[in-house]
C-alpha cells in the first residue's frame, strides 16, 4: 500500500529570506524568534499557556516551536495548515510544538499532525482549539512515518466501525481516533486537558 502524505519537509530549500523573522514558504511565515531556557519547565509551561490563551480561538493556524537548544519560533500559517518544516529539520528533532486548529474545527490531532510528529521527531506536540488542549508524546519503539500513518488509519477505521455498529454519531473523529490510539499503540502518551 502506498501512502501519500504531503509533508512539508523543506529543510529551508523553499524559504524566501532564510531562517529568520519574515522568512516564508507558501504555507507559513516565521513571525518571531527568541531564546528561552529549554530546561526550565515553568518557562516552557508559561510559553504553552500563553500560546493557548492567544490562539485557541484564532481562525488561522499558528504554531510555537521550542527547540531543545531553547530557540522559540512563532509561526503563522493559513486557515488550513501551519508548516513547522520551515525550520531546519535538525532543530525540530526533540522540540516541543504547540499549534492551534481554528475554532470552527475544534478537534484533536489529525493524520497530518500525527505523521509530522514522527517525521520531524518532536519530543512533544500539543494542539489547542476553543477549550480543547491535547498533548502527545511517544516513548515506544522506533517507527517510520508510514507505520505511524497506518496505525492512525487503523484506529480511525476502528472508531468509525464502532460508531456504525452502535448507530452513533462521532462529534470529534480525530479526538476519538487519538483515544483509540492511546489504548492500542505501545509508547503513545495522549493527554486531554480541560
Amino acid at each position: 500500500m502506498k501512502i501519500h502524505l504531503q509533508l512539508f519537509i523543506d529543510d529551508g530549500k523553499m524559504l524566501l529570506g532564510g531562517e529568520s523573522v519574515g522568512a516564508t514558504d507558501k504555507h507559513t511565515k516565521i513571525i518571531d524568534i527568541r531564546q528561552v531556557d529549554f530546561t526550565d519547565e515553568a518557562t516552557i509551561n508559561r510559553e504553552l499557556t500563553q500560546f493557548f490563551n492567544a490562539y485557541a480561538n484564532d481562525i488561522i493556524e499558528n504554531a510555537l516551536v521550542i527547540t531543545s537548544a531553547g530557540k522559540v519560533y512563532a509561526l503563522r500559517g493559513n486557515e488550513a495548515t501551519v508548516n513547522p518544516g520551515i525550520i531546519n529539520r535538525n532543530e525540530l528533532t526533540g522540540s516541543i510544538v504547540i499549534h492551534n486548529h481554528p475554532p470552527d474545527w475544534p478537534d484533536s490531532f489529525g493524520r497530518m499532525d500525527f505523521a509530522s510528529f514522527f517525521a520531524y521527531g518532536f519530543s512533544r506536540e500539543d494542539v489547542v482549539s476553543k477549550n480543547l488542549w491535547n498533548t502527545m508524546c511517544y516513548n515506544g519503539p522506533l517507527i517510520t512515518v508510514e507505520q505511524a500513518v497506518q496505525l492512525y488509519n487503523c484506529a480511525f477505521n476502528n472508531v468509525r466501525s464502532k460508531a456504525l455498529n452502535m448507530h452513533m454519531q462521532i462529534k470529534q473523529e480525530q479526538l476519538e481516533t487519538m483515544r483509540e490510539l492511546s489504548k492500542t499503540m505501545k509508547g503513545l502518551i495522549f493527554n486531554e486537558r480541560t
